[in-house]
């Protein structure tokens, strides 16, 4: 059973301050269903089309992040959920790995079904043994599902997201993975952010910040989260992770230890 629940329902620009850009990097399950939008999501070293209807699902300490091609509204619905002890029952999340069958395709019926569920969630009045009760209704809803493919990425892309991922634990020049890719530095940054909607430097950062949380997750100190992740500066790790977390190493391995 989850141990905690969060639902919510957002129709928004890309620009608003309550869209997230970069990373989501959590220690919960997400569930992510869009209804309209030009987006796209990155999930470990895959990116995967999105469309009305589509299902992103990710476990914890999964690297994602949504990807934005304009400025059109956004609409999804989103849950986190905790399900620490019973990973058995979600084997849609945990049984394959990580990057892979993120992308969840419904028939429109399924679709329907789902988005009324949510709503149906959403309601402050809605008892809390209904809601676990249509939970599970959706979590069926979701393995009644096909796995949708990623998408094709240009070669250059493809080689310098998977050099990084390899290798984020060790000093990494940018400028020389173009080089062994026999393109210029610039020209490899203006792909890499036309694909992903990130830079580089940021998906580097990304990699490491999301190595060190899950470290952390698996009971290693805050000395070797930091330094199994390739960072060189301790001081500015700990307040950058702060930063992008709300709490420092410490507080964030305490939390999910206590």
């Amino acid at each position: 059973m989850p141990h905690s629940m969060k639902v919510s329902h957002l129709d928004i620009a890309s620009d608003n301050p309550l869209n997230v850009h970069d990373s989501h990097i959590h220690t919960e399950c997400e569930i992510y269903f869009n209804i309209s939008g030009d987006v796209s999501f990155m999930v470990e070293e895959n990116i995967y089309p999105i469309s009305p209807g589509s299902v992103i699902i990710t476990r914890p300490n999964e690297y994602h992040h949504c990807i934005y091609h304009s400025n059109a509204m956004h609409e999804h619905y989103w849950i986190l959920f905790s399900c620490t002890g019973n990973e058995r029952l979600f084997n849609i999340f945990f049984d394959r790995k990580p990057g892979d069958k993120n992308l969840i395709v419904l028939m429109p019926e399924k679709a329907d079904l789902l988005a009324k569920i949510f709503d149906l969630m959403l309601k402050d009045d809605l008892p809390e043994g209904r809601k676990y009760f249509e939970f599970f209704n959706m979590i069926e809803i979701l393995e009644s599902g096909a796995a949708g493919e990623s998408a094709t990425m240009s070669e250059d892309v493809v080689s310098a997201i998977k050099f990084i991922s390899e290798n984020f634990s060790e000093p990494i020049v940018l400028r020389d993975i173009a080089a062994g890719l026999h393109v210029s530095t610039n020209t490899l940054e203006r792909h890499f952010k036309s694909r992903t909607g990130i830079t580089m430097r940021e998906y580097l950062c990304q990699k490491r910040f999301a190595n060190a949380a899950k470290l952390l997750a698996e009971s290693a100190s805050v000395f070797e989260a930091y330094e199994k992740s390739g960072f060189s500066d301790y001081s500015h790790f700990i307040s950058q992770f702060k930063k992008r977390f709300g709490v420092t190493p410490l507080a964030y391995k305490k939390r999910l230890f206590k």
